[in-house]
């Protein structure tokens, strides 16, 4: 799950451009040969939530417009998956969590456990159909 740092203010990135990092990443993981017997690995693109209402003045500054950035990862990234020539996956983490109201931006255990959840089903249908 990439993003969410991303699309802090100093960094001066667009959410289409961070959609395009992570979509080179996918395609260095997918050339790295190293899935079963040799063959490009399933990669599982994961869009984080959306960032929440940020809780100080400091993560505000930090974030600027990110948030409206980081509201669009999810559509950008769904694109990078589908997109894909390799075997590749998406999960949208804003449709089974969020982050938590202690900051804005990170998870919390009940958050980990929620993505957590959503990745093991997402990874068990993908081995299902494989197996």
């Amino acid at each position: 799950m990439l993003g969410t740092n991303d699309v802090q203010e100093h960094y001066g990135r667009s959410a289409a451009g961070v959609a395009s990092d992570i979509a080179g990443l996918v395609e260095i993981a997918a050339r790295s040969a190293c899935g079963p017997a040799g063959a490009a690995p399933y990669v599982l693109v994961i869009a984080p939530p959306p960032i929440a209402a940020l809780s100080d003045t400091l993560a505000e500054a930090s974030y600027g417009p990110g948030g409206e950035a980081s509201r669009a990862l999810g559509r950008l990234l769904e694109s990078v998956a589908e997109g894909s020539s390799f075997r590749c996956g998406f999960l949208d983490a804003g449709e089974v969590t969020s982050f938590s109201e202690a900051d804005g931006y990170h998870l919390d255990s009940a958050g980990h456990e929620q993505l957590g959840r959503a990745v093991a089903a997402k990874l068990r249908e993908v081995l299902a159909k494989s197996g």
